[in-house]
């Protein structure tokens, strides 16, 4: 699968610009999002390979929710929160643990390489 537009979803700043910096090795179109308005206008407008959510306090699950029915590639949760784990797991929502971001973030390169 090649990624060309990737869609990072975060609150805070320093995760979207970690999440840039990583991904650039696998695109040069990589959008930044810091909320569920702003991912949801993003995504309305454009058709991303892959989605990458911080939990947003649970609302990581209602963009999920929401986009089912708008063009995109696949959806990643990455938290450090185990109660949105259990329910990305439980909707079958690929999960990540946050704290181990850097390689799982190299993983996940390496993957759609």
């Amino acid at each position: 699968m090649t990624i060309n537009k990737v869609l990072c979803v975060d609150d805070n700043e320093d995760w979207r610009e970690s999440f840039q910096s990583h991904l650039k090795e696998l695109t040069a179109n990589i959008d930044t999002a810091e909320d569920y308005n702003s991912a949801m206008q993003k995504i309305r407008q454009t058709e991303y390979d892959l989605i990458i959510l911080d939990s947003l306090e649970g609302m990581c699950f209602k963009i999920h929710q929401d986009i089912q029915n708008l063009p995109h590639g696949d959806v990643i949760i990455f938290s450090a929160n185990d109660e949105i784990r259990k329910e990305a797991i439980k909707k079958d929502i690929s999960f990540y643990d946050k704290v181990e971001f850097i390689k799982e973030l190299k993983r996940i390169v390496n993957r759609y390489r």
